[in-house]
């Protein structure tokens, strides 16, 4: 326990540290720029010097932390978006208006764009009603410090009143709800935001409400600087370069949009979310459909959604939503960035009492993480799924098994491969004949290229003394509504289970839209877990922690079998869809879309292709692999789940996508070109495809919304 707590400790000084210095090397992509202008040398990334400054004294560390941009300004991307006049050697970007900016971006090259952030990385605020909270929830008050509902005196130091709003999370470092949690309040955050089934007012539509007297929504929603949302998936800490792999959120993938002359609110669209809550029992629902509505009335192009970890689940469900006809319509593409299409096995070690949850919180009694798992019904959504159990006698899933004994067998060399790699399943994954890793990644035992799935029919993915779980329905359900995890009670667990199921997310249904799906595989992830005791019976100052656990590849977080299951069936889908095209013969996958594959901290394939025409397979070049950090970080720790979205090769890669794919707009959808100049920042100050209470899309009253 001891060195465990040691290494996490060291781990998260090297995040603090190291998360704020910008990475050299990006992928460019191809420029479709009037003009070619090399992207620019500079180099803004890690060195040894700046490592060995860091670690010189604490001034140094934060000189460097200061004296680095978190994305180097490659000046090819630079309002790329807004069609220029090629006949001008330097065109007044900053003169335009935002109806002129509006007009060039629907003549220029890009895509509108909508941001979904993952698990816990939304910004949220509480609003407070003191009198209803003082006289509803006494505890709750109480714990949180507070003592009157009155106006207090600057003398009146015994008096302690709450603010009408906090904001949650790190973004409040010393308040009562700030994280890591403070000494002051420790029980105040766990209270405050739990959930639970209360009676009174509940929010938006779910079965679950929060405290009377509280309302959690979006943070800074109504704000100037709310950028129709960008804002609140970005830089949860108090500064935006400080915090943790969690709380850096997407803020240097949203700078980068900034950058190439997205318009947020316009063109550019952030979609926060109360992270406590299943996608159905929030309200991103409406929103989703309004954003994709209002950005084709005022753009005529379709929508490139790109989604972060559990953020996927939300638009997943979201798509499920929708007809296929509007799909077509209004979304050109989804870059699902390491999706939990199958759940994770730290959500399931966090339910049995582990301190993954104390983790995230960086700081937390046993208590706290009871209150602070059992108040969030999208835990449920995150855990393991019975993916493989319905998918099982699927021809895809066949397929699939026939691909694994292939690469299993070892008489296969690779002069065997490279002659009849393409007619086997799955053809276009790389196979064992060509090298992903190459000199980097030193723990890799396989320098060639494989397709990381592990098939788990038969495979436990926990066991406890001698009872052993599979990836089945019947013992999901068992192992949440018997009584194994202490941190829930099971009436409570069965209604939020209940909940989930009917959200259909296990089912890998076809969202049959163009999806690109970037995965890793190059870091040890959990399989499975198994303990020599009973979890419930010994939980209490101390966690439960599991006896051992079995790995399998993925990013540290997700294993890469569960993030490729859906992916997979789709692509397979997809084929059958051409096959079926080439015979003129009917079938059951006519909307089905291509799929590409983008395996982060890969070197096969490492060249961008924006072509959809087929399933496809290419290698994303992580930081990692940059020689000096590939000698400070030979594994590849920190090329993990949550720091993958600030690496500059991965951002640049989004962008490429946003910025290259052929998305012509449709003149006859446009609504826009009567709104004036004063409209246009009205809708950018005010976000009323976020803000509006209406179920109605109405695209001209939501151009008249102020609130």
């Amino acid at each position: 326990m001891v060195f465990k707590l040691k290494h996490k400790a060291f781990v998260f000084v090297l995040l603090v540290t190291f998360n704020h210095l910008g990475w050299s090397s990006a992928m460019m992509g191809d420029d479709f720029s009037c003009h070619d202008e090399p992207a620019s040398e500079e180099k803004h990334g890690f060195s040894w010097s700046t490592l060995s400054k860091a670690f010189d004294s604490p001034w140094k560390a934060i000189q460097a932390y200061w004296n680095f941009e978190s994305i180097p300004n490659h000046g090819k991307y630079d309002n790329f978006c807004i069609k220029r006049d090629c006949d001008l050697e330097d065109f007044p970007y900053e003169s335009l208006t935002e109806k002129e900016k509006l007009e060039r971006f629907v003549e220029g090259p890009c895509s509108p764009i909508t941001v979904l952030p993952g698990y816990l990385a939304s910004k949220l605020e509480i609003l407070i009603d003191c009198q209803e909270l003082q006289t509803s929830e006494p505890q709750i008050f109480d714990a949180c410090g507070w003592n009157t509902c009155e106006d207090v005196q600057f003398w009146e130091f015994w008096k302690k009143k709450p603010e009408d709003r906090y904001n949650v999370w790190w973004y409040n470092i010393f308040g009562p709800l700030a994280l890591p949690m403070n000494f002051w309040t420790p029980n105040c955050f766990r209270q405050l935001i739990n959930l639970d089934e209360r009676e009174g007012k509940q929010d938006f539509n779910m079965h679950f409400s929060s405290p009377r007297g509280t309302q959690v929504r979006i943070s800074r929603q109504m704000d100037e600087d709310f950028e129709c949302g960008l804002s609140a998936v970005e830089s949860l800490g108090p500064t935006p370069r400080f915090g943790t792999q969690l709380s850096r959120s997407l803020g240097d993938l949203n700078q980068v949009i900034r950058r190439l002359g997205y318009q947020p609110g316009l063109t550019a669209f952030g979609l926060p979310y109360d992270w406590r809550v299943t996608p159905s029992e929030g309200r991103t629902s409406q929103q989703f459909r309004r954003i994709l509505e209002f950005s084709k009335k005022m753009t005529g192009k379709r929508m490139v959604v790109f989604a972060f970890s559990y953020g996927n689940l939300q638009f997943l469900y979201n798509a499920n939503q929708m007809n296929q006809e509007d799909k077509d319509r209004l979304i050109r593409h989804h870059i699902a960035a390491m999706p939990p299409f199958q759940g994770g096995g730290n959500s399931i070690t966090q339910l049995l009492g582990s301190s993954v949850a104390q983790d995230f919180m960086l700081g937390g009694t046993t208590q706290d993480v009871i209150d602070f798992t059992s108040g969030t019904s999208s835990i449920f959504e995150l855990i393991f799924k019975n993916g493989v159990e319905l998918m099982k006698d699927e021809p895809f899933y066949k397929e699939l098994l026939d691909r694994l004994k292939l690469e299993a067998d070892r008489s296969k060399t690779p002069e065997w491969w490279k002659e009849n790699g393409d007619s086997n399943p799955y053809p276009f994954m790389p196979n064992p004949s060509e090298n992903c890793a190459g000199e980097y990644l030193d723990h890799r035992k396989r320098k060639t290229c494989f397709l990381p799935f592990v098939d788990m029919q038969n495979k436990p993915f926990l066991q406890i003394e001698e009872e052993q779980f599979y990836l089945t329905e019947k013992d999901l359900k068992r192992l949440m509504l018997d009584g194994y995890s202490p941190l829930m009670k099971p009436e409570f667990v069965e209604r939020m289970y209940e909940k989930v199921a009917e959200n259909k997310l296990n089912m890998n249904l076809n969202p049959n839209i163009e999806m690109t799906v970037i995965f890793a595989s190059h870091l040890k992830t959990m399989q499975s877990a198994e303990y020599d005791y009973q979890p419930s019976q010994n939980y209490g100052d101390i966690f439960t922690e599991a006896d051992r656990e079995v790995y399998q590849p993925g990013d540290a977080i997700l294993n890469t079998s569960g993030v490729l299951l859906g992916p997979l069936k789709w692509s397979w889908e997809y084929d059958q869809r051409k096959k079926a095209s080439n015979q003129t013969s009917e079938t059951p996958y006519n909307s089905a879309k291509a799929i590409k594959f983008v395996e982060y901290c890969s070197l096969h394939k490492n060249h961008q292709d924006l072509n959809y025409d087929d399933n496809s397979y290419e290698g994303l070049k992580c930081r990692c692999m940059d020689p000096d950090w590939a000698a400070f970080d030979p594994v590849g720790i920190l090329c993990n789940h949550f720091t993958s979205g600030y690496d500059e090769n991965f951002i640049y890669y989004v962008a490429n996508i946003a910025k290259g794919l052929p998305n012509a707009p449709d003149y006859n959808e446009i609504e826009s070109q009567n709104l004036t100049e004063s409209d246009l920042k009205r809708i950018m100050r005010w976000c009323p495809t976020m803000n509006s209470d209406s179920d109605e899309f109405d695209f001209h009253a939501l151009t008249q919304l102020t609130f």
